[in-house]
Order: C-alpha cells, then sequence, then structure tokens
C-alpha cells in the first residue's frame, strides 16, 4: 500500500493512504465512495475522506500543493454551518 506524508497549511503533518473497497453493499453507504476514496489521518487521529471522483489520475503522482487542497477542501465541508 502506498502512503504519502503532508503537511498542511497550518503546519500540521497528514498521513496520505488510498482505500479502494473489495465489495461495495447497500448498506446505507455513500454512493461517493463506492470508487475508493483517499484516506487523510491527522496527528490528533482525526480521519477525513475524500471521494475519488473528486480528483483525476494516479493520486501518487498529485503534488503536495494538490493533496494539501483536497484536505482543505474536506475539512471546510466538515465544517457545521
Amino acid at each position: 500500500m502506498a502512503v504519502r506524508f503532508i503537511t498542511d497549511r497550518d503546519g500540521e503533518d497528514w498521513q496520505v493512504t488510498n482505500v479502494q473497497p473489495a465489495i461495495v453493499g447497500r448498506r446505507g453507504g455513500s454512493y461517493r465512495l463506492t470508487q475508493g476514496w483517499l484516506c487523510f489521518s491527522g496527528p490528533d487521529g482525526r480521519r477525513v475522506r475524500v471521494p475519488r471522483e473528486l480528483f483525476a489520475g494516479d493520486w501518487r503522482r498529485l503534488s503536495a500543493e494538490a493533496l494539501r487542497t483536497l484536505l482543505a477542501t474536506a475539512l471546510d465541508a466538515r465544517e457545521p454551518s
């Protein structure tokens, strides 16, 4: 399994891995996650998922800046309105 490490804009380190589900069922799971996702794991144990359709190509070739942008977008989406 490929693993990458990035530092976000606040200086926190994150581990990035690709998750590809082996079997997809209809147990209330999100359709958006059936194609897999990137899992960003933060230093405090927090995890953020980015659905596969939000990025193109091989995620291992994305720049650190592109990964930071995906992470920031996902974190912003989690913030309560």
